[in-house]
């Protein structure tokens, strides 16, 4: 039995950007072997394990942006909160270093691992500024830096990244600080270590003018 037509189903994909999660199906009624048969007759495509981009079309490239958020959020049961780049760039933070995957904190007792373009953080204190987007939350552009900054791998990158924020308003060192407080030791170094940069310049540090486009290695 092929799943078809479904005037509920509709709902759900229309306001997901055209995904659904297993669960989500499965609760409509939707048997595993109907999914099954869905998914390989092509109507369905599965972009994450139990998450299914539905009628993805014989051209399909990939998702979009959003589309990458929100599968990521449904892969992590909508408790996962973006972070890092991935997160900045919701914020709107122009001229960040390429990335192409998306960062999700979850909790410890979640069973989830890093899949495709997701990647997991297990983590035990959430941002309290985070907020509700759709099937995820968003970080604050703090706390998003903050983890941005353990997954860059040359500390030039990580100054330009704290300028750039800082030099445009969106966080301040003191916001930084704090959350390197939460964080413990685990790939802190390079944002400790370029935060001490602003500390003995006065708080000023490397600041980016924003409306010069950064070169990131």
């Amino acid at each position: 039995m092929l799943i078809v037509d479904c005037p509920e189903l509709k709902a759900v994909v229309d306001r997901q950007f055209g995904l659904v999660a297993y669960k989500q199906a499965a609760e409509l009624g939707f048997t595993a072997e109907a999914i099954r048969a869905t998914v390989h007759t092509g109507r369905w495509r599965m972009v994450l394990p139990k998450v299914y981009l539905i009628d993805p079309g014989a051209r399909f490239t990939g998702l979009d942006v959003e589309q990458k958020r929100t599968a990521a959020g449904l892969y992590t049961a909508g408790l996962g909160h973006l972070s890092g780049l991935s997160a900045l760039a919701w914020h709107g933070v122009a001229d960040l270093p390429a990335h192409d995957t998306v960062l999700m904190l979850i909790p410890h007792q979640v069973r989830r691992v890093s899949y495709d373009f997701v990647r997991v953080q297990r983590t035990r204190r959430f941002d309290p500024t985070a907020r509700q987007a759709g099937r995820y939350h968003v970080c604050g552009v703090a706390r998003a830096t903050a983890d941005a900054c353990r997954h860059l791998t040359d500390i030039d990158d990580v100054s330009r990244l704290v300028g750039l924020v800082i030099g445009l308003g969106r966080t301040t060192v003191g916001a930084l600080r704090t959350e390197l407080a939460h964080a413990g030791s685990s790939r802190t170094r390079p944002l400790r270590l370029v935060l001490q940069q602003f500390g003995e310049s006065g708080g000023s540090g490397t600041i980016v003018d924003s409306s010069v486009h950064v070169r990131w290695k």
